[in-house]
C-alpha cells in the first residue's frame, strides 16, 4: 500500500503564502516613498493569496504542517509589518499611534509562545471569534489607509475616514479580548495539568 506524500515547501499553495512574506517587502518600501498606487496593488496581492492560498490547498488536497506555519507566519509578517509602516501616515492623519502597533505586535507574541506551549502538552490552542474579527479589522485598516493616502484626505468621504477610525478601535478591542481569552485558556489548561501531575 502507498502511502501519499505531504505537500512540500515548492506547493503552489506554500508559494503563495511565501509570497506574501516577500512581497512585504517592496510594499514596507513602497509606503516609506509614498508610492500609493504600487502600494495598494502590493496589498491587493497580499489580501488575494491570503485567501487563495487556503483554498487551493483544501481543493487539491494539498494541506500541510509546512502550510499549517507558513499561512500563519505569512499572515503576521504582512500584516504587522505594513502596520508598522503606516505609523507615520497614520499619526500625521490622526487614526493610528505607535503604541497600536505595539499591542498587536504583543498580543502576537504572547499568544504564539502560549500557542507553542500548549501544544507540546498536547492541548488544542486554535483560533477563537475575537482573532478572526482582529483579523478582519486588520485588513480593513491597511485596506482603507492605503485609499485614503492614495486619494488624500480631502478627497475621500467622511464616511470612509470614520469607519477607518472605527476600525482601528473594534481591532484594538478584538485583539485585547483575543490575548486575554488565549492567556485565560493558558492559565487554565496548565492549572488542570499540575493538579493531574502533569
Amino acid at each position: 500500500m502507498s502511502v501519499r506524500a505531504e505537500p512540500g515547501f515548492g506547493s503552489i499553495p506554500n508559494m503563495l503564502s511565501l509570497s506574501r512574506i516577500v512581497v512585504t517587502v517592496p510594499l514596507c518600501a513602497a509606503i516609506a516613498y509614498e508610492a500609493w498606487a504600487i502600494a495598494l496593488a502590493l496589498w491587493a496581492w497580499v489580501s488575494v493569496t491570503d485567501w487563495l492560498d487556503g483554498a487551493l490547498a483544501r481543493a487539491w488536497g494539498q494541506t500541510s504542517a509546512i502550510g499549517r506555519v507558513l499561512d500563519p507566519l505569512a499572515d503576521k509578517v504582512a500584516v504587522l509589518g505594513t502596520l508598522v509602516c503606516l505609523i507615520p501616515a497614520g499619526q500625521a492623519e490622526g487614526y493610528l499611534s505607535p503604541w497600536m502597533v505595539a499591542v498587536l505586535i504583543g498580543r502576537e507574541f504572547m499568544v504564539t509562545g502560549l500557542r507553542g506551549e500548549l501544544e507540546r502538552r498536547g492541548s488544542a490552542f486554535g483560533a477563537d471569534i475575537f482573532g478572526k474579527l482582529k483579523m478582519v479589522a486588520q485588513v480593513v485598516v491597511i485596506s482603507l489607509a492605503l485609499v485614503v493616502a492614495w486619494l488624500g484626505r480631502a478627497s475621500v468621504p467622511v464616511w470612509m475616514i470614520q469607519t477607518l477610525i472605527a476600525s482601528v478601535w473594534i481591532m484594538l478591542l478584538a485583539t485585547v479580548l483575543s490575548g486575554l481569552r488565549y492567556a485565560w485558556m493558558a492559565i487554565t489548561v496548565m492549572t488542570q495539568q499540575r493538579g493531574d501531575g502533569r
